[in-house]
């Protein structure tokens, strides 16, 4: 399971995920139409930091990946 703070935000988000196994992930960042605008590779521990950059307000999709499979998804926001 995955914990978004702050949601919504401004200019950085982080998601805190459960690595019990010590694992390295994958973050994809999706749109309301469903096309990737961010991918994240490569992470370790239990936070991933969102940062807005050039991404516009509203609603995103995330999908947290290892070893080619979901491991969780979630939803944020950006005001």
């Amino acid at each position: 399971k995955a914990i978004v703070y702050p949601n919504p935000f401004k200019e950085q988000a982080t998601i805190k995920i459960s690595n019990n196994k010590n694992v390295i992930y994958t973050l994809k960042l999706y749109n309301d139409l469903g096309q990737k605008v961010k991918t994240i590779s490569n992470i370790s521990g239990t936070q991933i930091r969102i940062n807005r950059g050039n991404l516009k307000s509203g609603v995103y999709f995330f999908q947290i990946l290892y070893g080619g499979k979901t491991y969780t998804e979630g939803r944020l926001m950006i005001n």
